[in-house]
């Protein structure tokens, strides 16, 4: 059974099914839950949202599994809105980790190199492969004379990193101690 809110130390984690109804994502809301959902965000309660970063990106994926490329394009400007939002604390909730968790929220609403999140969306790249980008370009950044590359079979992902090849590969020798 739920429990009640609006105490002064009430804090409300949103899931990626809220977030699919906020931001109508086909097969994935329910328009009574989502006229709900609004009306609740709006009203001053008290309770303050939270919006984690598994949820956002779990939405970024509903999103780039949308069938209609013009559709999705526009649900993934909708929710790169929404990051930004959060991230400038404009939204009616915020995101954990104070300002490096705002500020890994508005670098994976900006999307990976050049192309922007819609971009990486409209050719069906998750959130998720995102934010596994930017760790890959992030370690890459702070590890210096390493190569550092990704191994997958994901044709999206490997589209915008470097990738691994196992075929091209030697034996690999165990460390000595």
């Amino acid at each position: 059974m739920p429990a009640a809110v609006g105490t002064s130390a009430t804090v409300v984690f949103i899931d990626t099914s809220v977030m699919c109804d906020l931001l109508a994502i086909p097969g994935k809301y329910d328009p009574q839950r989502a006229d709900q959902a609004r009306a609740v965000l709006r009203r001053p309660s008290g309770v303050r949202f939270v919006v984690a970063l598994p949820a956002l990106v779990e939405t970024g994926n509903h999103i780039a599994q949308v069938r209609d490329g013009s559709h999705r394009r526009r649900l993934a400007g909708l929710l790169r809105d929404m990051m930004i939002a959060s991230a400038d604390g404009a939204a009616p909730w915020t995101v954990p980790g104070g300002d490096r968790g705002r500020d890994w929220v508005r670098r994976l609403a900006e999307g990976v190199g050049v192309e922007s999140m819609a971009d990486l969306a409209s050719r069906r790249i998750g959130l998720g492969d995102v934010a596994l980008a930017h760790e890959l370009l992030h370690y890459r950044e702070v590890t210096y004379g390493v190569d550092v590359r990704i191994w997958t079979y994901d044709e999206g992902l490997a589209s915008i990193l470097p990738t691994f090849d196992p075929s091209r590969t030697g034996r690999v020798r165990p460390r000595r101690k």
